[in-house]
């Protein structure tokens, strides 16, 4: 290997230990998040309402979590596959397919964490359902059902 080759190998990896480094480690302890719809797009009536009940009941409290180090969203978020797309941000993305008794129900699930301090995390996300064609249409439906969700993570003790 040249010289040139090694030093830009050994540049290449300072530079991603030194983001990594930058990435803000949550304690561990007692935390509470709060889940809120942020917006719906072309969901019917029995979709939105059925939201509202489920989300008027969601997020959780006092849960003691222990994190990590270095920070990996596994232990808040979900069972996703998470991936670091910048300094204190994360992805995951999901697809499901559900059988019905009129057809098969399609769902896309997109997350993204932020750690914003040791004590907060915002995480939004947005789930689309895209329904059977013949439930669709005795909906009044075109196109998929769209709900975009936040969940604000605070560390609430220890």
């Amino acid at each position: 290997m040249s010289m040139i080759r090694r030093l830009s190998a050994a540049a290449a990896l300072a530079f991603v230990a030194s983001h990594a480094a930058a990435d803000i480690q949550p304690q561990s302890g007692l935390w509470s998040g709060a889940l809120h719809v942020v917006g719906e797009r072309g969901c019917p009536t029995e979709i939105r309402q059925g939201l509202s009940d489920t989300f008027s009941q969601g997020g959780y409290e006092n849960e003691q979590i222990t994190f990590p180090d270095p920070f990996g969203p596994e232990a808040i978020a979900g069972d996703f596959k998470w991936t670091r797309t910048g300094e204190n941000v994360w992805t995951a993305s999901d697809k499901q397919t559900q059988k019905t008794p009129v057809g098969r129900v399609k769902l896309a699930f997109t997350h993204t964490l932020t750690v914003l301090s040791e004590t907060q995390m915002d995480q939004r996300s947005t789930i689309e359902m895209t329904l059977p064609k013949k439930l669709a249409n005795m909906l009044g439906v075109g196109g998929p059902c769209v709900v975009d969700s936040r969940v604000d993570h605070t560390r609430v003790g220890g």
